[in-house]
């Protein structure tokens, strides 16, 4: 009887090492890894602050729009490798933009093309746009912009309106004599900022100082 347990012992413990052979023959192999798009930063001249400092109320209309006059910002793109990128630019303070300011300013801009510069009790102080009308330097050589308002479905030339960049219109940068967006690791343009003030009757009171308080945000699409 003994003899017949460790026969049965010994089969038990060979079938057993031999099960474990057979699991040892595969093994799996896990590929992993993450194709990164290149990333690209925006940066803007000056701090990213433009200031039309001090504006006598006394040298405001009362019966038209008052142009504060025009400045200037450079922005730049900068990418890890070249990408098509389009720009975008959003109003931060939506909304209070005075109606026509577009149209005295520059270009025939329609209302939803202007940017606000903020609102005191309820009375819009009135609005900018900006704007570029120089050739971009797309990859240290001069380049082409090109304009879409369909959100990038199509590209036009970027020329008198569509110079400016709107809450509706993208900019993009292409070859020179191209109007196809091109991939590149570094864009510089020159971007013009042109306000105008309400007409006094429609401002607040000119009893109290009154902020020119605008904000702008470019954002860079991926096309």
């Amino acid at each position: 009887m003994n003899q017949i347990t460790k026969t049965s012992l010994v089969a038990a413990l060979l079938a057993s090492a031999s099960i474990g052979a057979f699991a040892a023959e595969t093994a799996d192999l896990t590929v992993k890894g993450v194709i990164k798009p290149a990333a690209c930063n925006v940066s803007l001249s000056g701090g990213a602050t433009i200031d039309f400092g001090t504006i006598p109320a006394n040298t405001l209309s009362d019966t038209a729009f008052t142009n504060l006059g025009t400045k200037s910002i450079d922005l730049t793109i900068s990418c890890d490798a070249p990408t098509k990128v389009g720009l975008a630019a959003s109003d931060g303070r939506a909304g209070t933009s005075v109606p026509g300011v577009g149209r005295f300013l520059y270009g025939n801009q329609g209302d939803a093309d202007t940017f606000g510069i903020g609102e005191i009790d309820g009375k819009k102080i009135g609005g900018y746009i900006l704007f570029a009308d120089t050739a971009p330097l797309s990859d240290s050589k001069t380049g082409n912009r090109v304009a879409s308002s369909d959100q990038g479905a199509t590209w036009s030339q970027s020329t008198n309106a569509s110079n400016a960049i709107t809450p509706t219109r993208l900019h993009a940068f292409a070859d020179a004599n191209t109007t196809v967006p091109g991939a590149f690791k570094t864009v510089q343009q020159t971007y013009k900022v042109s306000v105008a003030v309400n007409k006094t009757g429609d401002l607040p009171t000119l009893s109290r100082e009154i902020p020119i308080d605008g904000l702008a945000t470019f954002t860079v699409k991926y096309l």
